[in-house]
């Protein structure tokens, strides 16, 4: 909602002027601001989206040692199953904690060894902004099968059901 000041509301709500519609019907200025901080609007004002720049780095990182020599689409389905995993119960709470978790991304070592291409950047972005662009229950990405099935094959990489 816009911010107006106080001087211009008791302005307007002390103003005896009235407005013909063209239904007739007689507004004062108090009840066309009431109208218009009480019904809701045709297009609704959004903020824009911010993400946490440390998390867009960690994350691109992730992709480019995750998924560097794949085609695009397999690089958003590697930062998905990463967001997948901090979204289920089953894995950490914090993307951070859910790379760096023991066992799992055998990349770790030398996530900071690499700089990722201005493109993983701007797909981890928009994975932050809009979330996941897989089934949520895709947990896994591997070389190999493992959970309870496989959702999708790409190139030599395996992306799995929880």
């Amino acid at each position: 909602m816009k911010k107006i000041s106080l001087i211009a509301v008791l302005l307007i709500l002390a103003t005896p002027v009235s407005v013909k519609a063209d239904t007739g019907i007689s507004l004062t200025l108090r009840d066309m601001v009431w109208e218009y901080t009480h019904y809701p609007k045709e297009v609704e004002e959004t903020a824009e989206e911010t993400v946490d720049t440390a998390e867009v780095d960690l994350l691109a990182r992730l992709i480019y040692c995750e998924s560097n020599t794949l085609e695009e689409e397999a690089q958003i389905y590697t930062g998905s199953v990463a967001l997948n995993r901090v979204s289920s119960d089953k894995f950490p709470n914090t993307l951070e904690e859910v790379i760096y978790q023991k066992g799992q991304y055998a990349c770790t070592g030398k996530l900071y060894s690499i700089t990722p291409t201005k493109r993983q950047y701007e797909i981890a972005e928009e994975l932050l902004k809009s979330g996941s662009s897989i089934p949520e229950t895709v947990v896994f990405q591997s070389e190999f099968r493992q959970g309870s099935g496989v959702w999708k094959i790409i190139e030599n990489t395996f992306y799995c059901y929880l």
